[in-house]
């Protein structure tokens, strides 16, 4: 989140199976609570593994994390939040 030329991140997983749902949500949210406001940078899940992972999405979501199945979908909601905060700063 140090670099500047960096607008957001997606992160892309499957479902390991040494990890839960809750403690996955938790390493997520605790990573990205840990860096401080004036760094912090938009941050979408992908789960690609459809319900397996239905409680961690829902526990992210509940904490106002976006989560995603499809990395395209995710993807095209990045890139729309990149063009509106630079079209707020006056960069079309």
């Amino acid at each position: 989140m140090d670099d500047d030329t960096i607008d957001g991140i997606l992160f892309l997983t499957t479902p390991p199976g040494f990890i839960s749902d809750d403690d996955m949500a938790k390493a997520i949210m605790d990573g990205y609570n840990s860096v401080p406001n004036e760094k912090k940078k938009p941050l979408l899940s992908v789960f690609m593994a459809g319900n397996d992972v239905s409680k961690c999405r829902r526990i992210l979501e509940e904490n106002n994390f976006p989560t995603f199945e499809y990395s395209d979908d995710a993807a095209k909601v990045m890139l729309n939040m990149v063009r509106y905060g630079q079209y707020l700063q006056g960069n079309k």
